[in-house]
């Protein structure tokens, strides 16, 4: 009896360990945050979107125009940023602040957009700390920096 007993609970946690195992395994999908609007700040905006972002979330940017900043953009968790296009949508500056600030030690893919007017600090259009970023299908113009004018790469 106890030797019955000590093989079903030797099994039933083997497959509770198969079970925590594959689920572990298994790649995490996160969020998705659709932006509809070219608002700096405020509810339904990529700040907003941003701030609240976990990593792996996607956020779409499906606004065209420009989102003008009056403060740089912190990215500070790992998160895929897909715009319109280069030519529907941009995210400036305004010409006295940068575009984005990404933090070191995650991973950040920009794509479809134009980051410009970028102005301060060392990378104008985007300050990268260390961080895994690729930007993609993107333009990078018209940015002011002291040491890089569109892209400033840490390390």
């Amino acid at each position: 009896m106890t030797l019955s007993l000590a093989r079903a609970v030797k099994g039933g946690a083997c497959a509770a360990l198969f079970v925590l195992t594959l689920f572990t395994a298994l790649p995490c999908f996160g969020a998705t945050w659709n932006i509809t609007n070219t608002l700096s700040g405020g509810a339904g905006s990529l700040r907003e979107a941003l701030a609240q972002a976990a990593s792996g979330d996607v956020i779409n940017i499906t606004a065209t125009g420009t989102i003008p900043l009056g403060s740089t953009l912190d990215v500070k968790t790992s998160v895929t940023i897909n715009g319109t296009g280069a030519s529907r949508l941009a995210i400036s500056g305004s010409k006295i602040v940068p575009v984005f600030f990404i933090a070191d030690g995650i991973r950040v893919l920009i794509s479809g957009v134009t980051i410009r007017d970028g102005a301060g600090g060392v990378g104008g259009g985007i300050y990268n700390n260390g961080a895994t970023l690729t930007v993609s299908e993107c333009t990078v113009t018209a940015n002011a920096g002291s040491d890089a004018g569109g892209i400033y790469n840490l390390h």
